[in-house]
C-alpha cells in the first residue's frame, strides 16, 4: 500500500498491459520474479472504500506485526496490509 503508487508507476514500462494506474490504485507487473507476479497497491482508505462499494463493512486493517491501524494511519514501512472484513 505504497502512496505513491501514480507518480511511481504511472509511466512505467508496461509488461503484456497489465500496468494500469488511476488515483485510487496502481496494478503493477515488475521484474520481480520474472514478471510472474501483478501487484496491487492503494491507499488504506480506497481499499476500504472498495470493500463496502463491494457489500463489505472493514473491522480493522493490519500490519505485518497484527497492530491494528488507526484512522489516518498508513505504515508506510509495510509492504503490505491486511484487512478484517464482513459481508453486510
Amino acid at each position: 500500500m505504497w502512496c505513491g503508487c501514480r507518480d511511481r508507476y504511472g509511466a512505467a514500462g508496461d509488461s503484456g498491459g497489465l500496468n494500469r494506474s488511476t488515483p485510487d490504485y496502481a496494478i503493477v507487473n515488475d521484474d520481480a520474479h520474472g514478471y510472474a507476479l501483478v501487484h496491487y497497491f492503494t491507499m488504506v482508505p480506497a481499499q476500504v472504500r472498495q470493500l463496502g462499494q463491494e457489500g463489505f463493512r472493514t473491522l480493522e486493517s493490519l500490519d505485518l506485526t497484527g497492530r491494528p491501524l488507526a484512522d489516518g494511519d498508513t505504515a508506510p514501512e509495510c509492504v503490505e496490509l491486511h484487512y478484517v472484513a464482513v459481508a453486510v
